[in-house]
């Protein structure tokens, strides 16, 4: 086994509770993200069902969260979803 087979083998699942932590929502909305599929979105993170629980890997949830752009201040936010004309180009 190499150490990224042993890596994949030993990582983490976090509970629900953790895993509200990292991505920063509540747990009514993580549940309801697994019955729609979708969450901020974007399609939820995958998790492992073990009878009643549910658990999230932490590499799913990382990977979830790195697909949402990090920005400096709130002007950068506005110039990235600026409107565009009919030419797609963004008004200046």
């Amino acid at each position: 086994m190499n150490n990224e087979e042993r890596a994949i083998q030993t990582e983490p699942l976090l509970t629900e509770k953790q895993s509200t932590l990292i991505l920063g929502t509540t747990a009514s909305t993580l549940k309801q993200s697994r019955h729609t599929g979708m969450l901020y979105g974007k399609p939820s993170p995958a998790f492992v069902k073990m009878s009643r629980s549910v658990r999230y890997k932490l590499s799913a949830l990382l990977e979830f969260r790195d697909q949402f752009p990090v920005y400096q201040n709130t002007s950068e936010i506005t110039e990235s979803v600026r409107p565009t004309d009919q030419t797609g180009v963004g008004h200046e």
